[in-house]
């Protein structure tokens, strides 16, 4: 593995002393995959350590069906486990390897499992799961994409031995990586990419393996259920009332979600277009919506069934232009702070869609509600800018975010560099 030419120089002395012979491991248990707690030990004159010169024993030479695999750089090590979820998946757990056979479908690839609990089988994997042996991505000490103060915060949790590291991507500095050194880092297995091959490329699946258990909410072009998939996936099935909205504007949605994956999103799984009622079929969010959960325990008004235009929650030019870009989500997105700061009450309280119409070319805004911050206010007030060109990016709310919910976030010795 050629770490020296994937980290600075000056942390090869480092790197060197992650581990000393005979010492053993500590580990420790992220996810589903287990991660190896290296604690730094106290440097020492190599001559006064005895066990500087003791040889390690040769290890076993490896399989010629595999020794030809690894030569021809297909073999991959598991990160996580992973259970079957159609006959034609490919079980795996946690260190096991396993042979890439066919690489080409994308997310999913056809592959053998060399060691394991399903050696010498042969099904799809998700790729997303599986790292090359011998490569950086493969190490349990290595996290990407996590950010500096997401670091801090995990390796100061609780339960972690002085010591243990992880190395993450710069932020600040274009390919460089960053050591982060206290405790270990928790971090749990990402979302599968799909349930099966068959759903990746083909997203139609017939409506007969959905089952829809019970209604979870309405809105004015449909209704959503709690489903099951196959008798074995708990689902969210999203329907469309015939006659309510074009057919192509109902599944765009189910197209940007194809595009999009997260473990803070919600995970696309199928649709049934081929007859009506149409069916977007999504990962279940089992504690329900965010709006629920705001107004949990308060007597607050909730949005019924009716009019098929929101205009609370829709952008100056969109009401009277009919003008939607990313700068009325903007606009909608201000709206949704204040039902987070007001625990889900009904944005421009006491007033109608109509008054809203009429107020809000004159240049009324929605005042601080009761016990916001007023740098939150002004966020909002950013979103809700007249001239569309003047609001934010996402971007830019991003941080802006990020700075106001991490101002007691202790941050570490010249963060600048990092």
């Amino acid at each position: 593995m050629e770490v020296q030419e994937r980290f600075s120089s000056c942390w090869q002395s480092f790197l060197a002393c992650f581990k000393k012979p005979n010492q053993p491991n500590e580990e420790t248990t992220r996810g589903d995959k287990t991660d190896i707690v290296f604690v730094n030990p106290v440097s020492h004159d190599k001559t006064s350590n005895p066990d500087f010169n003791s040889k390690r024993p040769l290890p076993a030479v490896p399989p010629a069906e595999k020794a030809a695999a690894a030569a021809s750089g297909l073999v991959y090590i598991a990160l996580y486990d992973y259970s079957a979820r159609t006959e034609q998946d490919l079980s795996f757990n946690t260190g096991d390897t396993l042979e890439a056979l066919d690489k080409s479908p994308g997310d999913w690839w056809f592959a053998k499992a060399l060691t394991g609990v399903s050696a010498t089988k042969q099904g799809y994997i998700p790729a997303n799961y599986v790292a090359p042996v011998e490569s950086i991505d493969a190490e349990p000490w290595y996290f990407p994409d996590t950010k500096r103060l997401d670091a801090e915060k995990l390796l100061l949790a609780g339960g972690n031995q002085q010591g243990a590291f992880l190395i993450r991507n710069c932020e600040s500095q274009t390919g460089e990586r960053s050591l982060s050194v206290k405790k270990q880092l928790e971090m749990g297995a990402p979302q599968t990419h799909g349930l099966s091959y068959n759903t990746v490329d083909q997203w139609e699946i017939d409506r007969n393996s959905i089952k829809l258990l019970r209604k979870l909410g309405a809105g004015q072009f449909g209704e959503v259920f709690e489903g099951l998939w196959n008798d074995t996936t708990a689902v969210a099935v999203k329907t469309l009332k015939p006659g309510t909205m074009d057919t192509e504007d109902f599944l765009r949605e189910a197209q940007i979600m194809k595009r999009l994956r997260h473990a803070k999103l919600i995970q696309l799984y199928a649709v049934c277009t081929m007859e009506e009622p149409i069916y977007i079929i999504t990962e279940l969010m089992k504690n329900g919506s965010l709006l629920e959960y705001l107004q949990k325990n308060e007597n607050v008004y909730e949005a019924r069934e009716g009019t098929k235009f929101p205009v609370k929650w829709t952008a100056l030019e969109a009401i009277h232009e009919n003008k939607f870009t990313i700068k009325s989500d903007i606009w909608s997105f201000g709206i949704l702070l204040y039902e987070i700061m007001t625990f889900g009450q009904m944005p421009y309280p006491a007033m109608t869609n109509y008054q809203v119409v009429q107020k809000l070319p004159q240049g009324y805004r929605m005042p601080c509600p009761p016990g916001c911050p007023k740098v939150m206010h002004d966020i909002m007030m950013d979103c809700w800018k007249e001239n569309e060109q003047d609001r934010p990016t996402f971007e830019t709310l991003q941080w802006k975010l990020e700075d106001y919910f991490d101002l007691d976030v202790t941050s570490y010795d010249n963060a600048g560099r990092y």
